[in-house]
């Protein structure tokens, strides 16, 4: 790639089988080899691309992404490597548009049971609402309401994710926010766990606020836990290692709508 970069036609012509090339050698890592240098190389694609304002398709991201974040979620990968992979993560939303990838994520998590990849796809929207705020999302209307059905999830981790994800919805948007948030997708105990994060009050629902899991009983110290550091160095929950065949990658894209 790096004797290439001096002809960039060539490398915008063909990112799709570049890509196909990544997914392939990704599906032959055995124990974590070659994940730094498949990264490495990803981060010099995806720079150059940036650095000429091309936009991968739909297609050409969905080539690469789901077989990505299941290596990403394994827990055998090592730290360093980790976050070589978060590396490549963050150049994403300079070649990708902002909306589309938060539908891809929303996807994940929507769709997933497991918890590192739901952990993964909450730590990458919270990425985007940070750097793009309520730009970020495809609609407000729907996104909201779908992170916040999962503050009622009887996982701690996924609890705090979602609540990271609305901390930061709110830093744009401020009591805005609370007009997406009804009844039908907000319990009371979640009501009143964002009310205590965010320090504001919510106002009345016209709808019946529905009963969920009890949210409350978790702790406060629970809620405030560091997210990134319980995803990336400390993975609380153990998957079982994913094969990963030459063929596994179009099972992955079921997770992407």
């Amino acid at each position: 790639l790096k004797e290439s970069l001096v002809d960039a036609e060539a490398v915008t012509d063909n990112v799709d089988v570049l890509l196909k090339w990544t997914t392939w050698k990704l599906s032959e890592c055995q124990s974590g080899d070659h994940i730094e240098e498949i990264s490495q190389f990803l981060c010099t694609l995806f720079s150059f691309l940036c650095d000429r304002a091309y936009q991968l398709s739909q297609y050409e991201l969905t080539v690469f992404l789901p077989l990505y974040l299941h290596i990403l979620s394994d827990s055998q990968v090592h730290q360093q490597q980790r976050m070589r992979l978060y590396d490549v993560l963050k150049l994403l939303s300079g070649v990708y548009p902002a909306p589309k990838l938060f539908s891809q994520y929303r996807g994940v998590l929507e769709s997933s049971d497991e918890t590192e990849l739901q952990m993964i796809a909450l730590q990458e929207l919270k990425s985007l609402v940070s750097k793009k705020g309520g730009h970020a999302c495809t609609s407000l209307s729907s996104d909201i309401p779908a992170i916040a059905r999962a503050l009622d999830h009887n996982n701690p981790r996924i609890l705090t994710g979602a609540s990271l994800v609305i901390q930061a919805l709110h830093k744009t948007l401020g009591d805005e926010l609370w007009k997406y948030l009804d009844g039908s997708c907000l319990s009371r105990e979640g009501r009143s766990l964002l009310q205590r994060k965010l320090g504001t009050i919510a106002p009345p629902t016209s709808k019946r606020v529905s009963e969920g899991p009890a949210s409350s009983a978790y702790t406060d110290s629970q809620l405030v836990s560091d997210f990134e550091s319980q995803l990336r160095l400390n993975p609380q929950s153990k998957t079982e290692k994913p094969q990963y065949s030459s063929g596994s990658s179009a099972n992955k894209s079921s997770l992407f709508r």
